[in-house]
C-alpha cells in the first residue's frame, strides 16, 4: 500500500502562503486615490516577501552558498558575480505571466543581488510572527521604491483579481472587504 503525499504548505514569515499575503493586504485597503495604493505597496513587507517568492520561482533569485553560516539560509541574484558573457539567460517559453514578472526582476536588477540573509534554516518551534524582517525583504522593499513597473504590475493584479474595487462616486479606491 503506497502512502500519499501531501503537499507541504510553504508558510512565510507570518505564517500565511504567498496568495494569503497578497490578498489579505490588498482586500483590506482603506479608500484612498490610485497613486497612494501603487505608492504604499513598497512599503509593504509582505508584499515584499511575495515578490521574493515569485523571484525564487522563476530563478531570477537562487540559494547562495558564498556566505558560510550554519544558523541562516541566504540568497543572492542568479547573476551576482558574473561577467556579462557569463551571465545566466532567462528562458521565453515560459507562461507569459512569468516572463511578464522575470522581465521587470531583471530590470529591477534582482538578478545581481548580493548575498543576503533570508531565513532560519530551521524555526525550532519559533513563533514566525516575531522573526525579524530579513535583509534580503530590506532590499527588495528598497527595489520596489525604485521600480514603478513591479507597483503597477501588483496594484493590476490585484484590480483584475477583484481584490480592490473602484468606488465613482468619491473617486477613490479600497479593499472588497475594507469596513466588513
Amino acid at each position: 500500500m503506497s502512502k500519499k503525499r501531501s503537499k507541504k504548505r510553504d508558510l512565510g514569515i507570518y505564517g500565511q502562503t504567498n496568495s494569503q499575503y497578497f490578498i489579505s493586504y490588498f482586500s483590506s485597503i482603506s479608500p484612498v486615490e490610485k497613486e497612494q495604493i501603487i505608492e504604499m505597496i513598497s512599503y509593504s513587507p509582505q508584499l515584499a516577501y511575495v515578490v521574493l517568492k515569485w523571484a525564487v520561482s522563476s530563478g531570477v533569485i537562487i540559494k547562495s552558498y558564498l556566505v558560510p553560516d550554519k544558523e541562516f539560509n541566504y540568497l543572492q541574484g542568479a547573476n551576482f558575480g558574473f561577467e556579462e558573457y557569463e551571465q545566466k539567460v532567462f528562458s521565453r517559453n515560459s507562461k507569459k505571466h512569468v516572463v511578464a514578472r522575470r522581465t521587470i526582476f531583471l530590470e529591477m536588477g534582482l538578478d545581481k543581488m548580493p548575498p543576503r540573509k533570508s531565513s532560519l534554516k530551521e524555526y525550532n518551534d519559533f513563533d514566525r510572527g516575531i522573526i525579524q524582517i530579513y535583509p534580503v525583504l530590506d532590499f527588495l522593499m528598497e527595489k520596489l521604491k525604485q521600480s514603478g513597473d513591479m507597483k503597477k504590475y501588483l496594484f493590476n493584479l490585484a484590480k483584475k483579481q477583484g481584490l480592490i474595487v473602484y468606488d465613482p462616486e468619491t473617486g477613490k479606491w479600497q479593499g472588497k472587504d475594507y469596513g466588513l
